[in-house]
């Protein structure tokens, strides 16, 4: 489990300093109750089946959105949040398995899916938090823990 643990806050840590230069510290707990956040899902096929979700508040990928692209001018095109979003989870995903997986094992996943079902509480299910600037956001993994 520790494995899975650093692979994850690796990932994340890693993800969010390099795209949006944002520090992130894993945190005990989630997000605020009535806190607006949108949600996406991730599958992986190969080498081990499972899911990877991330919940983050809307103020927090304004944030990132952001430090990446700055303020829009007219005519310039910048991803939705939801794009944004997708993007973000694809990013976490491929660098947690590339934490986790020997360096020579390929991996193959899915494409992420916005607001997808909620999960079900099992026993293969474990979620960190985390906190970037003054924004907490969370990452979960089913069916690979």
């Amino acid at each position: 489990m520790e494995k899975i643990d650093i692979a994850v806050q690796r990932a994340v840590t890693d993800t969010l300093e390099n795209l949006a230069f944002m520090e992130v510290f894993p945190v005990p707990e989630g997000l605020p109750p009535g806190q607006t956040e949108m949600t996406a899902a991730l599958l992986f096929h190969e080498p081990h089946q499972g899911e990877i979700r991330i919940s983050i508040p809307l103020t927090l990928l304004a944030d990132i959105s952001q430090t990446i692209f700055g303020t829009p001018t007219e005519g310039m095109a910048v991803p939705s949040p939801r794009d944004l979003l997708a993007e973000l989870l694809n990013t976490v995903a491929g660098r947690f398995l590339i934490e986790l997986l020997p360096e020579d094992q390929p991996f193959r996943i899915g494409l992420p899916e916005l607001d997808p079902p909620s999960l079900m509480e099992t026993e293969s299910l474990k979620t960190w938090h985390f906190r970037a600037d003054d924004h907490c956001f969370s990452i979960s993994l089913s069916n690979l823990i």
